[in-house]
């Protein structure tokens, strides 16, 4: 900031001053999550980090500066089918670092909130799909075997009974695969092996169907 005398342009004492603005108190109604507009939808994938840039600004959109207290201010809490832990970090420049992983699919919302109100665009949508196919993890059952006593890789049918065997894949924390990509067999041994490919019947399941006529 200069002051001088026209027409003799000469400048005040101690001018030219320098002026710092600050910013005014953070609002969070202005502040923002990696700039996204209301309306946003997050995606991801089941056990995969996901991290954000929070930005505090105040109510005329100037970026927020450090202050030592501000994360006491954050709140971020998820709705949806599964709890959710996130973490915070102090930038020291007015933003911060915001990370979760979710590992159950499905649809959340995910509140922020900043000095008490929500922040540009809260809550999200945040859209979890499954992880790619875990083959240990993907599921069975049979619709006339029993399982049998306390094992639950034993079963008990009836001869000449037909059974339909049905295969779920799942990703590797339990969330059904949808994929048709990764077809299963099924193959069953007495004095000999046969197997038969399982057909796909959407949402990632394969079925089979199997007649035993032969006890034993």
């Amino acid at each position: 900031l200069e002051f001088r005398r026209v027409p003799s342009d000469l400048a005040i004492l101690n001018s030219p001053f320098e002026v710092q603005i600050k910013p005014d108190a953070t609002d969070g109604k202005s502040s923002d999550l990696d700039n996204l507009p209301t309306g946003s939808s997050i995606s991801c994938i089941a056990g995969l980090s996901k991290s954000h840039l929070l930005v505090a600004r105040d109510v005329y959109g100037n970026k927020q500066i450090f202050k030592p207290e501000a994360m006491s201010g954050i709140g971020v809490v998820f709705d949806g089918p599964s709890q959710v832990m996130t973490s915070l970090q102090d930038w020291a420049d007015g933003s911060f670092g915001l990370s979760y992983k979710i590992t159950r699919a499905g649809d959340y919302f995910m509140n922020v909130k900043m000095s008490g109100s929500h922040i540009q665009g809260s809550p999200f949508n945040v859209s979890v799909a499954p992880d790619g196919l875990f083959v240990r993890a993907s599921t069975s059952q049979f619709s006339s075997w029993a399982v049998s006593g306390a094992s639950v890789s034993k079963y008990i049918g009836t001869a000449g009974v037909p059974n339909i065997a049905i295969v779920q894949s799942r990703d590797a924390y339990g969330n059904m695969n949808s994929g048709m990509d990764s077809p299963f067999s099924m193959a069953m041994k007495k004095t000999v092996t046969s197997t038969m490919a399982m057909k796909p019947q959407g949402a990632g399941a394969y079925q089979a169907v199997w007649e035993l006529k032969q006890s034993g």
